[in-house]
């Protein structure tokens, strides 16, 4: 996790359903309001389809559904998409809102220890102004292969990815 010259870590806070969450802001190049997006047929649940961003088509992944949470609300033209960066590709991350950038200590990163299995995929616990937010680990978050889609794909930016469960 990278951290800057004042060993602060800069996160962005969100919500998905009832859950507050965080993300490493250096692996988050952009957040935007609802685009259109194509499904994509027969792939996984929380793969809800691929949008283009900056000329390259990208898969775009519900967290609500990769985290299999309930009471999923339809997404309307405020949903934001979190475009990420992971291992050289793009891909857009749908949540429910945004609160905002917030720097936290690398040491205020709590319960990590009980994450390290991979399930769910966290690396921990921070408080912030909303409360108590996980962490996502966007390494696991992102484990993604749509190499089964690739004749369905255009694009090399959907290579190389494997969705797993949670």
């Amino acid at each position: 996790m990278e951290t800057q010259a004042n060993n602060y870590l800069n996160l962005l806070n969100f919500r998905v359903v009832d859950m507050l969450l965080s993300a490493d802001l250096s692996h988050i190049d952009k957040v935007l309001s609802l685009v259109a997006f194509n499904r994509v047929p027969l792939g996984p649940n929380c793969l809800v389809g691929i949008m283009t961003y900056e000329g390259v088509s990208i898969p775009v992944i519900d967290i609500a559904i990769r985290l299999e949470l309930e009471n999923i609300a339809p997404y309307t033209l405020e949903t934001p998409i979190i475009v990420c960066s992971h291992k050289g590709n793009s891909v857009g991350l749908i949540a429910s809102s945004i609160y905002g950038v917030a720097a936290t200590a690398p040491d205020a990163l709590q319960l990590g220890e009980i994450f390290e299995d991979g399930a769910p995929p966290c690396k921990g616990v921070v408080k912030t102004a909303n409360g108590q937010s996980f962490l996502l680990d966007l390494d696991r978050m992102l484990d993604v292969d749509l190499s089964a889609l690739e004749d369905k794909l255009s694009s090399p930016a959907s290579a190389g990815y494997q969705i797993k469960g949670p």
